[in-house]
């Protein structure tokens, strides 16, 4: 196909589908450098994204969702220490309706039927195969493959608990003298990874915050680079003396995937990056979004709330740790969100980061402690409507009539629940 015709049929397939996502009330912009030099010829790379301009959600009332008002299910108010959860790293339910939980204080995954009835558990604390020496990350891959592990290594097991293998740093190759490559997704059970290169010491800014970049990657089971997906806005940086660190409300990478797509971004923005598994830029989802500057009301009702929840001393003591975490930096700004999930059908849930939860662990991607509202975008980019969660609870996995994650009372202690999730007219 001669060069002309192939700008002429490429304008045409792009045009049509522009129109196409115009009809159903989407913003679609295709920068016109970016459109020329994906179809220049046959040295181009890839394709250039598509970028989805989301101006408001496209959801009429009667299709917007609602959790139900009371959990369907609780797990963890039965008798017996494996009804017990301490630092829940995930839960999930599997295809034919168990329920995994990932405990991170036993370090165990545990195997509930439908009814909440303990079934199994399989894992506990170790180095051997199967076990794990910090459990903090849990996800399911398509076929029931669980996934689970650390920021470094992760384990695989059957949807029936029996280890398979192991993948990461276990003779420390993930490590240098100057970074630390860490796992931020799994994107299947044989032990392709998205990891990051997070520099153990990084270099100072020119400005008074700014935003440090690392070197993101896809690699296999062996830890051999698939694809480069360069270096990716990670984190909010200032100095504190002459260190680098995070001020207290800072934007931090968001990430999640379900084996099919990767999505990542940073909450200095509404926009989210959208790679395929082979490391391929596919969309850029931007929502409309006015950003909200950090007053100095919401960093003294910080320090109150923190000050409530987590310093232990009196009188002077105390006072000075409140105005040492008062005189701390903070940012200028509350992200535009703090979490992202990708529910078993496909959609892209995204976190509203809300100050108020700041308190409970220092960060906003915890357990809220009021209500979250959550964005949700389907595969095409599209907003399509926004979702209220109950404040304590943190959802882990999202179905088509179903959400699961994990509850704290007022004394932090976890449950694991299941809420209906229904729209407004009625019904799944």
């Amino acid at each position: 196909m001669s060069m002309k015709n192939l700008v002429r049929s490429a304008a045409q397939y792009i045009g049509n589908d522009v129109k196409r996502q115009q009809a159903r009330g989407v913003d679609v912009f295709l920068p016109a450098v970016l459109f020329v030099g994906s179809i220049i010829g046959p040295y181009a790379q890839a394709q250039a994204p598509i970028v989805i301009d989301n101006p408001r959600p496209i959801w009429a009332p009667e299709q917007s969702l609602r959790l139900g008002e009371t959990p369907a299910l609780v797990i963890g108010t039965q008798p017996g220490e494996m009804y017990e959860f301490y630092r829940v790293a995930g839960t999930a339910r599997l295809s034919d309706g168990r329920i995994v939980v990932a405990d991170g204080g036993s370090r165990s995954l545990r195997f509930f039927d439908q009814a909440g009835t303990f079934l199994n558990s399989v894992g506990g604390q170790g180095g051997g195969p199967g076990e794990f020496q910090n459990l903090l990350s849990f996800s399911v891959m398509p076929g029931d493959t669980l996934v689970a592990g650390d920021m470094r290594t992760l384990s695989y097991f059957t949807g029936s608990g029996q280890y398979l293998d192991r993948h990461g740093s276990l003779n420390g190759e993930m490590r240098t003298a100057t970074v630390m490559r860490i796992v931020l997704v799994s994107l299947d059970g044989s032990g392709t990874r998205v990891v990051a290169a997070m520099p153990l010491r990084p270099q100072p800014g020119s400005d008074a915050i700014w935003v440090d970049s690392v070197p993101v990657s896809i690699v296999d089971g062996r830890n051999e680079e698939i694809r480069a997906l360069g270096n990716l806005p990670s984190k909010e940086l200032t100095l504190a003396g002459s260190q680098p660190r995070p001020p207290w409300f800072g934007a931090t990478m968001t990430y999640a995937s379900d084996g099919d797509l990767f999505y990542v971004g940073i909450g200095t923005d509404y926009a989210i990056r959208v790679y395929t598994v082979e490391g391929h830029l596919k969309q850029i989802i931007r929502r409309a979004w006015t950003p909200v500057r950090v007053t100095n009301a919401d960093i003294d009702e910080y320090v109150r709330e923190w000050g409530k929840r987590w310093i232990r001393s009196t009188g002077q003591e105390a006072e000075a740790e409140r105005r040492s975490l008062r005189g701390d930096p903070y940012a200028e700004t509350v992200p535009a969100f703090s979490q992202f999930i990708v529910d078993q059908v496909g959609r892209l849930w995204v976190r509203e980061a809300n100050l108020a939860d700041a308190p409970g662990a220092g960060q906003l991607n915890t357990t809220p402690l009021v209500p979250s509202v959550w964005s949700v975008f389907d595969r095409e980019g599209r907003w399509l409507g926004d979702v209220t969660m109950p404040a304590r609870f943190q959802p882990r996995d999202i179905g088509g009539d179903y959400v699961l994650g994990t509850a704290m009372d007022e004394d932090d202690v976890q449950t694991i629940a299941v809420y209906e999730l229904e729209s407004l007219a009625g019904g799944p």
